[in-house]
């Protein structure tokens, strides 16, 4: 089974991602969506390699701040 999918969403080019670790009922993290750091590379260079996030967004994501979302 691959690991993410390519599709169009009301005219949007998207990935669909296999479901993704939950914490554990209990945990800190209970039903929480999880992100191993392997999986996160392959998605951001699947991402990029099909266009759907360019090289330059990458960079710019990571110097401009208000593009992250507010850390918990």
């Amino acid at each position: 089974m691959e690991a993410f999918a390519l599709d169009t969403i009301e005219g949007e080019r998207v990935i669909i991602t296999l479901p993704a670790i939950q914490g554990e009922q209990g945990s800190e993290w209970e039903g929480s969506l999880i992100f191993r750091h392997d999986y996160l590379l392959e998605l951001l260079a699947y991402s990029v390699e099909h266009g759907i996030i360019k090289p330059g967004e990458v960079s710019k994501a990571l110097i401009d701040g208000s593009s992250r979302p507010t850390q918990i």
